[in-house]
């Protein structure tokens, strides 16, 4: 489950449950500005008493912790970097690639890239053939790495908000 980088030496490798404390660092500076819940937050303020990114970051440890090898990470140097999760729901035939992240430390040198590129091997393994992925339409980050594998846009979706004080 690794691979390695000819600069340095990146490894690609199923998560442990030790990682949770990065992975949570990394969605903390990471999913500033291309996440739901801070687009709440700028149209309605501080929600349930916490800011977007401890929100964002009970989402993902919810996840991590229900079940923490549907993610893997990227670590260089004996520090996680990067992050991707997946689910493989057995009623829909359908792979899914969800929430992911890069340390902004370290944006920009493909690891983004390698993760979702593993996660695409790791689906198609479990007999996936059709694998769909989410993102907004201000991360344009995502979106280059989404295309750049293959995955093709079929669909956008329109999000709500309204106060009812």
């Amino acid at each position: 489950m690794s691979s390695s980088s000819t600069t340095q030496e990146l490894i690609i490798r199923e998560a442990r449950e030790e990682d949770i404390d990065a992975v949570s660092d990394i969605t903390r500076r990471a999913w500033g500005g291309v996440t739901m819940a801070q687009l709440r937050e700028e149209r309605h303020g501080i929600l349930g008493g916490k800011p977007w990114y401890e929100h964002k970051c009970a989402e993902i440890q919810d996840g991590f912790r229900r079940n923490h090898k549907s993610f893997i990470v990227a670590e260089l140097a004996g520090r996680v970097v990067g992050y991707a999760s997946f689910s493989c729901p057995t009623d829909s035939g359908i792979g899914v690639v969800g929430n992911n992240a890069v340390d902004p430390d370290f944006q920009g040198r493909g690891i983004g890239t390698r993760l979702i590129s593993r996660v695409v091997e790791i689906l198609k393994d479990k007999g996936f053939t059709v694998l769909q992925v989410s993102t907004m339409l201000q991360d344009k980050p995502a979106q280059r790495v989404y295309e750049k594998i293959g995955f093709k846009e079929i669909g956008r979706s329109i999000h709500y908000t309204m106060s009812i004080k």
